[in-house]
């Protein structure tokens, strides 16, 4: 008889480099950004085009959007201020989602499309009745 090896079932739940604990320690967001919110506005600004009181405020307009609005459970936390700056990362940079985005804030590549996709949608349906206008097709 032919032995086969036997195949692990399944597909892991998250990388061991994407864990919670790894991501709170070494993400960007943790090393980078909630330092510079308290002690560098600069680099916060650098980063992601807002100063640390923008951020928070543009985090509390969207927070209420049902894409951004999450609840912490017993499997994993909410990241929604990591959504966000995630989010402005790529719309100011352009960086790639798959590889420099996803391994710099520690989470995975499809993760990182649907955050930026969902994230995106939120800041443009909370913010265009206010911000944008639109244009009146009648003419005086």
């Amino acid at each position: 008889p032919i032995i086969r090896k036997r195949h692990p079932l399944g597909r892991p739940w998250t990388r061991c480099y994407n864990e919670e604990e790894k991501r709170a320690r070494h993400s960007w967001y943790h090393t980078i950004l909630k330092e510079a919110a308290i002690s560098d506005c600069y680099t916060f600004h650098n980063f992601t085009r807002l100063s640390p009181t923008s951020f928070e405020k543009l985090l509390k307009e969207i927070g209420g959007h049902h894409t951004t609005r999450k609840k912490h459970t017993q499997m994993r936390t909410c990241i929604t201020q990591l959504r966000l700056a995630l989010t402005l990362r790529y719309l100011t940079t352009g960086d790639n989602l798959p590889t420099l985005l996803a391994y710099g804030f520690r989470v995975s590549s499809s993760t990182t499309c649907l955050i930026t996709r969902g994230t995106a949608i939120a800041i443009y349906e909370e913010l265009a009745p206010t911000y944008l206008n639109v244009p009146n097709a009648r003419k005086s």
